[in-house]
């Protein structure tokens, strides 16, 4: 099952004023670009978003999931019923695989549950706006859109289950 995974303890500001901290995306068994990949993480919530916007849309563009510090790139597209993704490692093929149903709705839960843990976890620091001055654009971009996502995630597991439930599928079998 495909998932945005993050440890929202390691996120600490750099004396630029980004954003560090533990990212990386778990694809079935295998972590990329490795389990507790370090990066500049508001910054890659950022960029992500628009892969994340095609898919809750329904766009037929690919996403891409790229890593600030790792030639890594994930590349997710939409097929009926799910996403193939694609990882290339310094633009060769790493890992690939598919994701159906749930997979697909645990990759869009699980990224508007890290966007919401960093916001959190940034708006602690009283001085917020000081300490993080170096991504101030791109936390305001993942604070407008949250809402935005949510609302979208949520449509889009009522037409997963309407679709599963005309289907016979459940979530228990899958």
């Amino acid at each position: 099952m495909a998932k945005i995974r993050s440890d929202i303890e390691t996120l600490r500001a750099t004396d630029t004023g980004s954003a560090l901290g533990q990212i990386w995306i778990e694809f079935s068994d295998r972590a990329l670009p490795c389990p507790r990949w370090d990066d500049f993480i508001v910054f890659v919530l950022d960029w992500w978003r628009w892969g994340i916007r095609n898919i809750l849309t329904g766009a037929k563009e690919p996403g891409i999931f790229a890593f600030m510090d790792d030639p890594y790139e994930i590349t997710v597209t939409p097929v009926p019923g799910g996403l193939d993704y694609i990882c290339t490692f310094h633009e060769k093929e790493h890992a690939s695989g598919n994701e159906q149903g749930e997979g697909v709705t645990e990759l869009l839960t699980s990224y508007c549950a890290v966007v919401r843990a960093v916001i959190e976890r940034v708006e602690q620091d009283p001085d917020w706006r000081k300490t993080y001055d170096g991504c101030l654009s791109q936390l305001e971009n993942l604070k407008t859109e949250l809402p935005r996502f949510e609302s979208l995630l949520k449509n889009y597991k009522q037409s997963r289950g309407q679709a599963a439930a005309q289907s016979g599928e459940t979530d228990l079998n899958p």
